[in-house]
């Protein structure tokens, strides 16, 4: 019998074809019918009871391959469904007057089961296939439905990506090799080689890190983001950016947790973090294509995340993966909102935007709500994110008693003002002032408008009443 596991990565593989003979009829308004079927998806998983384990499939050699949930995961699927599916509703009005609408919902939900498949997994051969399956439409839905220079933006991604396979799979075999395992919840009651098994976590990291876009590993993405699809630019950023971060919480927590007491791995991914976090601020501070600057913002969201993985400590995690539900959120609002101007002004470039709050009062809220949540402004859900990962930050380095580290960490606090400060810059230069006369007739186009406030009242809701998540994460 199917499990619910089960079932909600096959459903996107399912509704493939029977989207692809709509799409013959419905055209691009096919993304509602889909739209709906995930908002199911989303449904069923409240079905389950926490932690819960389904076999699929039981081999001798690689292991058990199986799907697994908890209160770490819960979540990450939770917005992947989530997204995927308002999403959805978007790209049946934005992506209207594009070609080809049933090769692109074949492809997309493709993509979107490779994004569940990866997260449910345990097994770390079932998890890289996955991981590989999400690579593979999504660098399809850029190079054919992307804008400007979208073949050599599709081949960097693909290419770099592949690159942070080759160290994916190269830690899985360290990994097998120290413990006899590759399922995740049984490597690290397995490991009999213990430094084998550190150097294979540390490799997988790096692969991890690669598809993350951590620095100095990140050139693939700014031009993979911004020239996507602007619903596809609205899914790479917080959804499969964040399974890297999420992935690497469970190999460094879970699979392999003799890690945690290596300072030195500590202060590694916590400078990693720290320039990551900074750089993707100041050049994001540096665009003026409203696409772009979100892709720097999303390799300086990883920064945050990145520092609460650093922490090595229970708040940090709390904190890692609340970045990850508000960083979704609020990205996708940002990046549905860029394309929504773009549609109605026929522009990307913020300095050709002005006074636009009075035209599209609706979009210039959202907007605001996007880059509040990106700042860690309350009452939204990343407020609570940030302020666990600097907790966690805080903690670890005041127990370690080095001095450079503690006041790395407030200076790091400091400059974490960029995200608010390249934010209300663009509030201001958009919304603000008098507008162009080409800009006069211009409003807010309400179908497109609605995918956008689900997302920042879910935003604002789990912000207020942060305690359904925190209990969640602790099952």
């Amino acid at each position: 019998m199917i499990g619910v596991l089960t079932l909600t990565v096959l459903l996107p593989i399912i509704a493939i074809p029977i989207s692809y003979a709509i799409s013959k009829y419905a055209k691009w308004k096919t993304g509602y019918i889909i739209g709906f079927l995930l908002l199911i998806n989303l449904a069923l998983l409240q079905c389950l009871e926490m932690p819960q384990k389904e076999v699929l499939a039981k081999a001798t050699i690689i292991g058990d391959l199986s799907f697994y949930i908890d209160g770490l995961s819960f979540f990450v699927v939770f917005v992947i469904l989530l997204l995927t599916s308002v999403i959805s509703f978007y790209s049946a009005e934005y992506m209207e007057k594009e070609r080809w609408p049933g090769h692109y919902y074949a492809l997309y939900l493709l993509y979107t089961a490779g994004m569940l498949g990866t997260v449910l997994s345990t097994n770390l051969i079932q998890f890289f296939m996955f991981f590989e399956l999400m690579l593979l439409p999504s660098w399809a839905l850029i190079a054919v439905w992307g804008t400007g220079r979208r073949d050599i933006a599709s081949f960097k991604y693909f290419m770099y990506t592949e690159f942070g396979a080759i160290f994916i799979m190269a830690g899985t075999a360290l990994i097998y090799a120290a413990s006899g395992r590759f399922d995740i919840l049984e490597i690290a009651r397995n490991i009999q080689q213990v430094n084998l098994a550190i150097m294979g976590a540390i490799i997988f990291s790096i692969g991890l890190m690669v598809k993350m876009a951590v620095f100095p590993l990140h050139f693939w993405l700014p031009d993979a983001h911004a020239e996507a699809p602007t619903p596809i630019s609205a899914l790479l950023s917080p959804a499969m950016i964040g399974i890297g971060g999420y992935a690497m919480l469970r190999v460094i927590y879970q699979a392999v947790p003799q890690i945690l007491a290596i300072s030195e791995i500590n202060y590694a991914l916590f400078l990693l973090g720290s320039i990551t976090l900074i750089y993707g601020g100041l050049n994001a501070l540096a665009q003026r294509d409203f696409k772009r600057l979100l892709a720097f913002s999303s390799i300086s969201q990883i920064g945050y995340m990145l520092l609460g993985i650093s922490a090595f400590n229970v708040i940090g995690v709390i904190g890692a993966i609340l970045l990850y539900v508000s960083h979704g959120l609020c990205k996708a609002i940002l990046f549905m909102a860029a394309g929504i101007l773009s549609h109605e002004t026929g522009t990307r470039d913020i300095t050709k935007l002005r006074g636009l709050a009075s035209k599209m009062p609706l979009t210039t809220v959202l907007v605001l709500i996007g880059f509040l949540g990106l700042a860690g402004v309350p009452p939204i859900l990343g407020f609570w994110s940030e302020l666990y990962i600097f907790l966690g930050v805080i903690n670890t380095a005041i127990s370690s008693g080095n001095l450079i580290y503690i006041l790395l960490v407030i200076i790091v606090i400091i400059l974490s003002l960029l995200t608010a400060g390249y934010g209300l810059w663009v509030v201001r230069r958009v919304f603000y002032g008098e507008a162009t006369e080409a800009l006069e007739k211009v409003e807010d186009p309400i179908e497109m408008i609605l995918p956008l406030l689900i997302l920042a009242i879910v935003a604002v809701v789990l912000g207020i009443y942060p305690t359904f998540v925190l209990q969640t994460i602790s099952l």
